[in-house]
């Protein structure tokens, strides 16, 4: 069943809002993001009682039983939970203030990633197409649904680059190998053929579900390396690649398109290797192997942070040239 129809069967028993779901999908958010946001926010109103939502003359609650949502966060102790309540509240017009702040802090996973081996491994035993989304997860450190949002138009194949808008209406320029350049002029020279409607504005791989891709990567994982990975794993590998090959944490930044640097600090739990050493020694050449370190919290450097944006382009630009 399409992932679609799933999230309005569910909402449809509890009261689907179509013009709050237009919001969430005006801001950019994904599906996952908006199911999260919606259902969450469905469940909280559910279980609070309705006289604790008082809507004055312009539609704003003005007023809400603190009480009544620590008790509901009691239960939701997941900070994601948190969040998409805030979400909720926000754009509903609620007073986000109310949300208590939850003592102590949640103990934060180090993310899970494979070897460039494994990874191209993978993505060799599937067929041409999931394997072109397999390797842009990687090479590209791309979300499953930009991958799945790519048009003909975003690829330029001379510098072997993709122009997108991604999470946030954030654009990101990422980058793709000679071999997986080959493999996506055949794919999209085999649709031109067999497909009268395909052009440019097409969705090259349109036909490909989240849960399809999560899917075949689980399932392949699971025969190549024996255990399982998350699609999601692909581009916790590109990052911990590219922090083990030298580039610094302000550039991979920009390159995942994270909106803040602490959420790229995470992947200091590998080792640095040589700094000038950049993405075309990760992707196209052998690359130092990451070894596992001890997780940091901070950024040893205030200067890497300090980097201007647009000075990080020219260098991102410059070095996978």
């Amino acid at each position: 069943m399409d992932e679609k129809i799933k999230r309005l069967n569910w909402l449809a028993k509890h009261g689907y809002d179509k013009d709050f779901d237009n919001k969430l999908a005006a801001k950019n958010y994904s599906i996952n993001t908006r199911n999260t946001i919606l259902i969450f926010g469905k469940c909280f109103e559910k279980e609070v009682e309705k006289s604790y939502l008082v809507a004055g003359a312009d539609g704003i609650a003005i007023a809400l039983d603190e009480s009544m949502v620590e008790q509901f966060l009691i239960k939701h102790t997941d900070p994601l939970n948190r969040w998409a309540l805030k979400k909720y509240f926000s754009l509903k017009g609620f007073k986000q203030n109310l949300i208590p702040k939850i003592a102590g802090r949640a103990k934060q996973r180090l993310p899970k990633w494979i070897y460039r081996e494994e990874v191209y491994s993978i993505a060799n035993a599937l067929v041409l197409k999931d394997n072109i989304i397999c390797r842009l997860l990687f090479e590209g450190g791309m979300r499953v649904s930009e991958v799945r949002n790519l048009r003909t138009l975003n690829f330029n194949f001379n510098d072997k680059i993709i122009r997108f808008v991604g999470k946030g209406n954030k654009e990101r320029i990422v980058r793709f190998t000679e071999e997986t350049k080959i493999l996506i002029t055949n794919y999209i020279s085999q649709l031109s053929k067999t497909n009268n409607d395909f052009y440019d504005h097409s969705l090259i791989f349109k036909a490909r579900s989240r849960e399809h891709i999560t899917r075949i990567i689980k399932q392949e994982a699971i025969k190549q390396l024996g255990r399982s990975i998350s699609a999601h794993t692909l581009r916790h590998s590109c990052a911990t690649h590219l922090l083990a090959n030298g580039m610094n944490l302000r550039m991979i930044q920009e390159y995942l398109g994270h909106a803040s640097i602490n959420t790229t600090t995470i992947y200091t739990h590998i080792t640095r290797g040589d700094l000038d050493k950049k993405w075309i020694e990760v992707m196209e050449r052998e690359p130092a192997e990451p070894k596992i370190l001890e997780p940091v919290e901070e950024v040893e450097s205030k200067e890497v942070i300090d980097v201007q944006t647009e000075k990080l382009k020219g260098i991102i630009q410059n070095t996978f040239i």
